[in-house]
């Protein structure tokens, strides 16, 4: 792949980040657990979730959601997810790529804009959403990553900013848990999520 094919896919998810901030309402999925971890090429990452909130929250969120992914690339991971919003669940496209991975050959910083498109064509609440952020993930060791993030939605009425960790006690499963703050115009609303990950190993 040639160095402008990959700056032409980098455009395509910059563009919808920078837009989401102006579309209010209740927040989706953004700078998800499962979408901060790096990404190792040939591997299928599957995850589920829990996302825990004050019970008068300001900024309510997907409290359950899922997560089937593969890297072909180890700069780009694609997958498809699944959120319960209002008790219905609504499928989702999540897409990452490492900006550190294309243009260096680094090993342990990545640096990720992610992106997704979702919902239900029909459904009158969410027929369709979008979702964008970037994050800064650092491998500490092979059992250990920290990583930060920010991003927002197309029916978000606030600012996600989260940090965490991810912890991989086997290389073949890990889990992610982190602390979030949502930020808008009711004030700043903390959040936990928390979501183990099974990563299979397809080829070396």
């Amino acid at each position: 792949m040639t160095t402008k094919t990959r700056l032409v896919l980098t455009l395509l998810f910059v563009v919808p980040v920078i837009s989401l901030f102006p579309f209010p309402n209740q927040e989706t999925s953004v700078t998800r657990t499962h979408l901060m971890k790096d990404i190792e090429k040939s591997t299928v990452v599957i995850g589920i979730g829990l996302e825990t909130y004050g019970e008068d929250a300001a900024y309510l969120s997907d409290t359950y959601f899922g997560y089937f992914g593969y890297a072909p690339f180890d700069w780009l991971e694609a997958g498809l997810a699944v959120h319960c919003l209002t008790l219905a669940l609504y499928p989702s496209v999540d897409v990452k790529i490492d900006l550190m991975e294309i243009f260096t050959d680094s090993t342990r910083l990545s640096c990720f804009l992610m992106g997704g498109i979702g919902g239900r064509p029909g459904d009158a609440d969410y027929p369709l959403f979008f979702h964008g952020g970037a994050a800064v993930n650092f491998r500490v060791a092979r059992w250990l990553q920290l990583y930060a993030g920010a991003g927002s939605d197309s029916v978000a009425s606030a600012l996600a900013l989260q940090a965490g960790v991810y912890l991989a006690p086997f290389e073949w499963l890990g889990a992610s848990v982190n602390f979030k703050l949502a930020i808008g115009p009711e004030g700043v609303e903390p959040m936990i999520s928390a979501a183990p990950l099974l990563v299979l190993q397809l080829k070396k």
